[in-house]
């Protein structure tokens, strides 16, 4: 349960839902989950059900106002980014969400325009505008109605789901901003290191951070991850363990080069000293 509820291809307002009418233990599994934690609607839900105790309800409580609004060093954060890169989030305005690596779920569809009817038709009785509870859509739903300085904002100050579908966002832009959000974690950057469907500027965005390039993981998924550009990748070999080297070298899914490296480099590691090495 605790996987399902953490992977991001499960919908929130379904994980809220779930919140809402969950067992006793089920509860304790939702509040220690960092996804049901970030999440208003999740949290909302929660605190309907009445598994909790006074202490948690008051927990859930403190979490719902702190998730409806960024704190002020977060906020301040955005606030300098958004300035610095003010030229280029104008310059992508107009470029709609859309997910790099696969087709993605669309978005509700806006209201067809009123034809007006012509003079000799009776006239239509008014029709009520289409309202949609923005509770009941799904967090890929939300995001593909946003403009570019809404992602932006979003990929700054919202939750882990989004970050998750926003590195993947078309938009370059709104990529660097989800790499220089202040509540990315270690373990987010380790998934986009190994991930394929992410496009090469966040590989590079994570290669050039002091602190994502002192965790190990990161470095090997970048080696491993064949989206990555080879002047981006060759470097970090050297720097892998003999068992990482020996699966390397016969990874088929990263270049020759790569692989040869990684062939070269694992022999010299694994011979003892003073053996002659023969490639």
């Amino acid at each position: 349960m605790q996987a399902l509820i953490e992977n991001p291809l499960i919908p929130e307002q379904q994980v809220a839902e779930l919140a809402a009418g969950a067992s006793r233990e089920l509860v304790l599994v939702l509040l220690a989950s960092p996804r049901a934690q970030g999440s208003a609607a999740i949290l909302e839900a929660l605190a309907k059900n009445p598994q909790l105790t006074p202490a948690e309800l008051e927990q859930v409580r403190k979490r719902t106002g702190a998730a409806e609004g960024p704190d002020p060093e977060s906020e301040a954060a955005h606030q300098n980014w958004q300035q610095e890169h003010a030229q280029e989030i104008a310059a992508e305005e107009g470029k709609a969400f859309e997910l790099i690596g696969e087709a993605q779920e669309p978005a509700p569809e806006p209201e067809p325009l009123p034809v007006p009817p012509s003079p000799s038709a009776p006239a239509a009785p008014p029709r009520k505008a289409a309202t949609v509870d923005a509770r009941k859509l799904t967090t890929l739903q939300r995001v593909g109605r946003m403009n570019v300085a809404e992602r932006v904002k979003t990929a700054f100050l919202g939750n882990k789901e989004e970050r998750s579908l926003l590195v993947r966002d078309g938009s370059r832009v709104v990529q660097s901003a989800v790499m220089s959000s202040p509540k990315l974690t270690e373990s987010e950057v380790e998934s986009f290191s190994a991930a394929r469907n992410v496009h090469e500027n966040v590989l590079r965005e994570i290669s050039r951070n002091r602190r994502f390039m002192k965790n190990y993981t990161v470095v090997r998924n970048l080696v491993n991850n064949p989206r990555s550009p080879l002047d981006l990748a060759l470097p970090l070999v050297k720097n892998l363990l003999v068992t990482d080297l020996k699966v390397l070298q016969s990874n088929k899914n990263v270049s020759d080069t790569v692989r040869k490296v990684a062939y070269k480099l694992y022999k010299e590691k694994s011979t003892p000293v003073g053996q002659k090495t023969n490639y």
